[in-house]
């Protein structure tokens, strides 16, 4: 998740905008509708159709009701859902989604790199 992004962190029937850094495990956050669910979690109040094809492929959104497992990364189609977090940021699924496409151009092999680097040269010759 962009650090530019911000969630509403719930005291007391109070909201504030922090950053998914700074939301600690047990927490609560509020996530409207149109709104990705920046931390993983349990749902405490709420039910909502999730959008979960950007982790699973699954073009057909859940139902997700309350005491409910949601996972970062989903986009919350409607309802308004109260998450307790359960991960912090930096262990949450998007957070390794992340860190695994930005670390797959380290991992290529080097047939790949060499591949990529004689493709360059390929349009200017033809």
């Amino acid at each position: 998740m962009n650090k530019k992004e911000f969630k509403k962190k719930c005291k007391q029937e109070k909201t504030q905008k922090v950053d998914p850094n700074e939301v600690n495990v047990g927490e609560i956050i509020l996530v409207k509708p149109g709104e990705k669910i920046p931390l993983d979690g349990i749902v405490i109040e709420g039910e909502a159709m999730l959008n979960v094809v950007a982790l699973t492929g699954e073009s057909v959104p859940k139902k997700i009701p309350i005491n409910d497992e949601v996972l970062s990364g989903c986009i919350n189609n409607d309802g308004i859902l109260k998450i307790k977090v359960n991960k912090k940021f930096e262990e949450s699924t998007v957070s390794k989604i992340l860190d695994l496409v930005e670390n797959a151009s380290n991992r290529k092999s080097k047939s790949e790199h060499f591949i990529h680097k004689f493709a360059k040269y390929i349009p200017q010759s033809l």
